[in-house]
């Protein structure tokens, strides 16, 4: 019997006798797609860093002048956006969120001028702002919230098709927003419709759950910090600051002593005792010395030329 053969993958195909060329990956409505599924996360992180690089000549950067709470603002409604767009309909790795992770945690310590021993918690927490990936779940569940909630359309019917046969262990985008109800303790996808009357109810108690989430694991990990014992993190929250940057004024001398202040909170203020117990040939301090001194001086200390160094 006479087959005809397969289609090879070097065989070309063409439309309107143009060859369409063979790519590994495509952009549509500005998301990149590629074979995986999975997003391009180094393009991502280059793109948030080159847009915050753009707003220094501002200085939305560091200890220039302008408040760390303006910096924070513009990174969350301008550069963060252009982050995580498109990444709520793909399916992201959980080294992918810690990659884009590891960059808004390098943005918020130097917007802050917090050195890189700062505990994680207090750069979110003294700017009011979610994690990477709590945000990046609100922005999920959001979504769901209007494709449930939409009556008559078609992606309302392929959500109910996918809901109804999909099995809880697959790879199904509605699956997975499922796993996300249940981590945030709501309503499992099958009985939203039923819990929630209205979509705007929905998406309140979403980013109220979402929220709380963020504050309880700042509190456990401050309880794990020796050093954020001078930070009060019950009173912070999320989508407001910290009175150490409300309290601020845009002049370069204000922020810097602010700066000082959020050192202070975060246990990365370094005194003259604290940089002694880490040197190699032992303390080296300019002491006064009663046993050799004239009781008078005890008290308000010896000349200079009597001074006694240990």
């Amino acid at each position: 019997m006479n087959c005809e053969p397969d289609v090879q993958s070097s065989q070309t195909i063409e439309y309107g006798c143009e060859p369409i060329q063979k790519v590994k990956s495509t952009v549509h409505l500005g998301v990149e797609r590629s074979k995986t599924g999975r997003p391009n996360v180094v393009k991502k992180v280059q793109l948030g860093r080159r847009t915050m690089y753009s707003l220094m000549g501002v200085g939305a950067y560091g200890s220039s002048g302008l408040n760390p709470m303006v910096s924070a603002h513009l990174w969350r409604i301008f550069a963060l956006p252009r982050v995580l767009y498109g990444l709520e309909v793909q399916t992201c790795l959980q080294s992918d969120i810690q990659a884009m992770e590891r960059l808004q945690r390098s943005i918020l310590r130097r917007i802050q001028s917090l050195p890189r021993t700062t505990a994680i918690p207090t750069l979110y927490c003294l700017l009011g702002i979610r994690p990477l990936e709590q945000e990046l779940d609100c922005r999920c569940l959001t979504l769901l919230a209007n494709v449930l909630f939409t009556d008559g359309t078609l992606e309302q019917d392929i959500a109910m098709r996918q809901i109804s046969v999909k099995d809880p262990d697959s790879h199904s985008w509605f699956t997975s927003c499922n796993r996300l109800l249940h981590k945030y303790g709501l309503p499992n996808i099958y009985t939203v419709r039923k819990e929630f009357e209205s979509e705007s109810q929905f998406k309140q108690q979403v980013k109220s759950k979402i929220d709380r989430y963020t504050k309880d694991s700042w509190l456990s990990a401050a309880e794990e910090k020796k050093s954020l014992c001078f930070l009060n993190v019950e009173e912070c929250s999320v989508g407001s600051v910290h009175p150490c940057w409300s309290t601020v004024d845009n002049t370069v001398i204000d922020v810097r002593r602010a700066v000082i202040k959020a050192r202070i909170l975060t246990g990365t203020y370094y005194l003259q005792a604290d940089r002694d117990k880490f040197q190699k040939k032992g303390i080296k301090t300019c002491v006064h010395s009663a046993l050799y001194l004239p009781s008078q001086q005890r008290y308000f200390g010896p000349p200079a030329a009597q001074r006694i160094t240990v």
